[in-house]
C-alpha cells in the first residue's frame, strides 16, 4: 500500500467515525442507521465494514477513542495517589477530573457527552454492554482504593455510593455538553471548578456515617 492510499484509508475510518459519533450524539446509537452513516461521511457500506465489520463494532470503536485515553489517565492518576496517601478526596479526584476537563476542555467533548448520555439510556442490551465494557476497566480499581480507604463501609453500603457517584458524575458530565435549559439552571463555569464542586460533594456523601 503506498503512503497515499494510507493517508486515504486513515482519513476514510476517521471520517466514518467522527460523522457516527456526530449522528449517536443527536439520534442515540439504536436510532442511527449505517445508512446515514454512510451518507454523511460519503463511503459505501462496504467502508464500513471493511473499517468495523458491523454496527456495534462502530460503536465501540467509536466510545473507545474517547473513554480508553479517559481511563489510562484515571488509572495514571490513581497510581499517583496510591504512591503518595490514600485519601479519599484524593482518589475522586483522580475519578473525576479527567471526565470534566474531557467533557468541558476537549473539542469534541460536549459531543462525546450527549452521546454517552443516549448510550447509558439505550434499550439495546448490545448497545449498552458496548459502553458497560468500555468503562468498567476502571471500576474494580477504584473499588479497590476506595474500599482501603473507607475500610468500616460494608461492601453493599460502598457499591451503593459508588453507583450514586457515577451516577452524579455522567449527570454533570452530559450536563457539561448540553445546551438545554434545566428547572434549576446550571452556571457555566471552567472545569476545574465544576470538577472541585463535584468532588465536594462526593466526598461528603462517600465519607457519611453508614444508615
Amino acid at each position: 500500500m503506498t503512503p497515499t492510499s494510507k493517508s486515504a484509508t486513515a482519513s476514510t475510518r476517521e471520517r466514518i467515525l467522527d460523522t457516527a459519533e456526530e449522528l449517536f450524539s443527536q439520534r442515540g446509537i439504536s436510532d442511527t442507521s449505517l445508512r446515514a452513516i454512510t451518507s454523511g461521511s460519503e463511503v459505501n457500506l462496504a467502508a464500513v465494514n471493511y473499517h468495523f465489520g458491523s454496527k456495534a463494532e462502530l460503536a465501540r470503536a467509536v466510545v473507545g477513542r474517547r473513554i480508553g485515553p479517559l481511563n489510562e489517565e484515571r488509572l495514571r492518576r490513581l497510581r499517583l495517589v496510591q504512591e503518595s496517601e490514600d485519601t479519599v478526596r484524593a482518589i475522586v479526584e483522580a475519578f473525576v477530573q479527567p471526565a470534566i476537563h474531557m467533557a468541558i476542555d476537549h473539542p469534541e467533548g460536549p459531543r462525546f457527552a450527549r452521546m454517552v448520555a443516549r448510550a447509558l439510556v439505550d434499550p439495546h442490551p448490545d448497545i449498552r454492554a458496548v459502553v458497560f465494557e468500555l468503562f468498567k476497566e476502571t471500576g474494580p480499581a477504584f473499588r479497590a482504593a476506595l474500599k482501603q480507604a473507607l475500610p468500616k463501609l460494608s461492601d453493599d453500603e460502598l457499591n451503593w455510593r459508588m453507583q450514586f457517584m457515577i451516577g452524579a458524575m455522567a449527570h454533570t458530565v452530559t450536563r457539561c455538553g448540553s445546551d438545554d435549559s434545566l428547572p434549576i439552571p446550571v452556571p457555566k463555569e471552567d472545569a476545574e471548578t465544576v470538577a472541585a464542586r463535584l468532588t465536594g460533594f462526593l466526598v461528603s456523601g462517600l465519607t457519611a456515617e453508614e444508615a
